[in-house]
């Protein structure tokens, strides 16, 4: 349950966030985290990201559900 961005992706993704590993996010680990992924997929160095410097930010975020997915099919 929870469509693709519930269940095991989302506890994934909040323990990424977590920086401090207590189990609560902060708005300040929320912040970095963010920051991190613009940081990292701005190739045009203007601060954001258009569609396709997050195309690959959001594919590395779901790799392993692609993974696990694919491996269902399998």
């Amino acid at each position: 349950g929870g469509g693709p961005f519930g269940g095991p992706m989302l506890r994934q993704l909040m323990q990424t966030i977590d920086a401090d590993g207590n189990g609560l996010v902060t708005q300040a680990e929320i912040d970095t985290w963010l920051a991190a992924q613009v940081a990292g997929g701005d190739t045009s160095g203007d601060g954001a990201l258009d569609l396709a410097e997050f195309q690959p930010v959001f594919t590395a975020m779901i790799r392993s559900q692609i993974v696990d997915a694919f491996q269902k099919l399998d």
